[in-house]
């Protein structure tokens, strides 16, 4: 009868652990797969982002170049008269700059420090062109433009880096 018993209290304390261990198992694995389904959905919000920003950043590069084929804006100022040249192309290309500010802002609350910061030379380099673009001066326009590509690349590769692309 001891004997007996001893089995059944062996069987029911290993009865007890398995099942304890499965589900401490299952809790693990159910905390893995929420972590997991986190990180594709903030990736997936991220990359979202990222076109959005990449669009509007585009659609204002091409409409400095619009304005700059048009030659400028008509009335000329001096070039080293970076403000007004700014608020001038905010006048000529008012959606283009609504929409590239509000995804430059997305961007800056929603990617890593390295992105940020590649995105604040992009946006500079940006304006930079924007403002050559509406004085009309060819050579301005050029080195801005030049300027451009470089800070882009480094954005482009910053924003891989946080969706953990190659």
């Amino acid at each position: 009868m001891i004997g007996t018993l001893g089995g059944v209290f062996v069987t029911a304390t290993a009865g007890l652990v398995t099942a304890y261990l499965s589900s401490r198992q299952r809790v693990a694995e159910a905390e893995h797969q929420a972590r997991l389904e986190r990180q594709r959905q903030i990736r997936d919000e991220r990359r979202a982002i990222f076109v959005e920003y990449l669009s509007a950043y585009r659609m204002m590069y091409s409409r400095a170049l619009e304005i700059v084929a048009q030659g400028g804006c008509a009335d000329k100022f001096d070039v080293t008269q970076v403000r007004e040249a700014m608020k001038r192309f905010e006048r000529a290309a008012t959606t283009e700059v609504l929409d590239y500010s509000r995804a430059y802002y997305t961007v800056t609350i929603s990617a890593s420090k390295e992105t940020r910061e590649a995105a604040d030379e992009a946006t500079r380099t940006l304006w930079e062109l924007a403002a050559a673009a509406v004085t009309g001066n060819q050579a301005a326009v050029e080195e801005a433009d030049s300027n451009t590509a470089e800070p882009r690349r480094r954005l482009r590769s910053a924003m891989r880096a946080d969706l953990g692309i190659d």
